[in-house]
């Protein structure tokens, strides 16, 4: 067997062996903020006032990403309209982005975490009643009576163009997202529950803002996959193939 036949086999050999343990997926996204909603127990509209109180704007650039893992398989095979997955078992792994610096993220383990995995959606919310561990440094959230500070990424495939299948694909793009229907959503909501007279107070850096809720997100500009490890080591390997013949060629 030639050189070159040993280095193609165990190229294959490699890959057979990395794909065996797939890894998580991730896609990386940029939105810019286009709503900020909120408003008081009397049901008035007062957006113009948290969009004051905020440290950015309407228009403010989002860099984020994304993690799933494909091998979870929708809940529900087959022509299906709905599936659902918890923390544990979910496909989505993580979901965090930053807006003028300030980060948001999706801590691991957090309570109410929910995947919704249908053949034309992906949705991934996580909840949490118990701290503020979504929000930036120096940002708080208080509240009279039990509410929720939410973070959500929503990808509707109504064309099933993407989304189709048992399983999620290996990547996703923009592309996948055209139809008339179709959503490609980031937002955070900090919302008192309906049944409660309560609101929320939002501290940023000492200063408060109070309301029965309040919602900020906007609509996504990219979504990118980031290459998985097996691809890269792939090529690194393919290189180091060629390197290896062309050194003994010259011999």
């Amino acid at each position: 067997m030639s050189r070159i036949a040993l280095v193609a086999l165990a190229t294959l050999t490699l890959s057979a062996t990395i794909s065996q343990a797939a890894a998580p997926i991730t896609h990386t996204f940029s939105a810019n903020v286009d709503f900020i909603t909120a408003t008081d127990s009397s049901g008035a509209d007062i957006s113009a006032a948290f969009e004051a109180f905020l440290p950015f704007g309407l228009g403010a650039s989002t860099d984020g990403s994304l993690t799933y893992d494909a091998d979870v398989p929708d809940a529900i095979p087959g022509d299906s309209t709905f599936g659902m997955y918890d923390h544990q078992t979910g496909a989505v792994r993580d979901l965090s982005w930053s807006i003028a610096g300030l980060a948001f993220d999706d801590v691991a383990g957090e309570p109410f975490d929910t995947n919704v995995i249908a053949d034309n959606t992906l949705q991934h919310s996580v909840t949490t009643f118990t701290d503020n561990v979504l929000l930036p440094t120096g940002w708080n959230a208080t509240y009279a009576a039990p509410a929720y500070i939410s973070m959500h990424l929503d990808l509707v495939d109504m064309d099933k163009t993407a989304l189709s299948d048992d399983s999620l694909p290996a990547s996703l793009s923009l592309a996948d997202f055209q139809g008339p229907n179709d959503e490609v959503l980031f937002y955070l909501e900090l919302v008192s529950p309906v049944f409660d007279p309560g609101d929320v107070t939002l501290t940023i850096d000492g200063q408060d803002f109070t309301a029965k809720s309040m919602t900020f997100g906007g609509t996504l500009t990219r979504l990118t996959p980031v290459p998985e490890p097996s691809t890269l080591a792939l090529a690194a390997i393919g290189l180091l193939g060629l390197v290896f013949y062309g050194r003994r060629r010259r011999r």
